[in-house]
């Protein structure tokens, strides 16, 4: 599972290259942020899906498991058992769920850089942003810590 979660993490790791064709995500315009912000909340919206349906498919494995195949049960059913089919529907239904949770977790990642790279590069009217910041000062070799003040108006 470790093995999964950091395939997964690190295919999407630079998403915004792939998509967009940048290597940073502050060369991103205004436009393609917003993009990227819809698209993002639209995907953990379905890996929500698929964690919800996965944990359907657990409740449902512990109830077969334990109270049987119910009054009309299929041929399949029949054959394999109210025990083998509680199995296997606990087993699909931690799988959906483990695989929605990485989903949302991963976009929940991209869904907070995408909010720091709008915020930090197309702050809002009247904005003020304050950060530390290392500058050139006299000759090529010195630097000298600063601050810089950004005002969006």
């Amino acid at each position: 599972m470790l093995l999964v979660t950091v395939t997964f993490i690190s295919a999407s790791g630079q998403w915004y290259y792939d998509k967009y064709g940048v290597t940073d995500i502050d060369m991103l315009s205004a436009d393609q942020l917003d993009q990227a912000l819809g698209d993002t909340k639209s995907d953990l919206g379905k890996g929500g899906s698929f964690a919800l349906a996965g944990g359907l498919f657990v409740g449902i494995g512990f109830y077969t498991f334990h109270e049987g195949l119910g009054e009309d049960p299929t041929i399949l059913e029949q054959l394999l058992g109210s025990k083998f089919m509680g199995y296997t529907y606990i087993i699909c239904g931690s799988g959906l769920f483990v695989a929605g949770t990485i989903w949302c977790l991963s976009d929940m990642g991209r869904l907070a850089q995408i909010k720091n790279a709008r915020n930090r590069n197309y702050g809002v009217t009247g904005s003020l942003n304050i950060s530390p910041a290392i500058m050139p000062v006299g000759s090529p070799q010195s630097l000298a810590p600063g601050i810089t003040l950004r005002i969006n108006f």
